[in-house]
């Protein structure tokens, strides 16, 4: 697994500040720390989460666009939750890896 090239922590970080920027309607921010988040996951090899993870944030720039900042907010969640699943399945991986 190439845990080295994704950023967990980094993707987690930028998605709290794009919560800030989402609750402060803001979605020039949010786009930009979405970017930032989507960037430090990019390498993951967990294609279906990466995917729906790609789509939580298109609705959260979309909505916090539209002024929708509580929809943002719930979109960034859910990209939040994404990022910590695809970090425990690498986790996991690297244990099983790890007991061979």
């Amino acid at each position: 697994m190439g845990s080295q090239a994704v950023q967990f922590d980094e993707a987690a970080y930028h998605i709290d500040i794009a919560r800030s920027r989402a609750r402060l309607d803001d979605a020039s921010g949010v786009l930009v720390a979405v970017r930032a988040a989507l960037a430090a996951v990019a390498g993951t090899p967990y294609a279906g989460l990466l995917a729906e993870a790609n789509a939580a944030a298109v609705d959260a720039v979309g909505s916090a666009r539209a002024g929708d900042p509580v929809r943002a907010d719930a979109a960034l969640a859910l990209f939040a939750h994404l990022v910590a699943d695809m970090e425990r399945f690498e986790s996991a991986e690297a244990a099983r890896l790890t007991a061979r």
